[in-house]
């Protein structure tokens, strides 16, 4: 699967990341690097970003109903939008 994952990087994608991490880093990247910083940011996100099965729902549905205030949201997300609260 690595394998296809590298073929689907475009030219223009290594090149971007390498602008845009100079930009950041104030470092040049050579194509390797950039591919391989490429290749690991989108399996990080693979792993990571994936749909809740739903059994994995179903099962949160009857935690969250057993003990409704342990899941209550409290703190600087707390505003039914999931967005930081800013006070001005």
């Amino acid at each position: 699967m690595r394998d296809f994952l590298f073929m689907q990087i475009s030219k223009e994608t290594i090149e971007e990341f390498k602008e845009i991490y100079f930009r950041k880093e104030g470092v040049k990247l050579s194509d390797k690097e950039a591919f391989e910083l490429v290749s690991n940011l989108i399996l990080v996100f693979e792993n990571v970003y994936r749909p809740i099965p739903k059994k994995d729902k179903r099962q949160f549905k009857n935690r969250k109903a057993a003990n409704p205030q342990r899941f209550e949201r409290s703190g600087p997300l707390n505003n039914n939008r999931g967005l930081p609260s800013l006070k001005i």
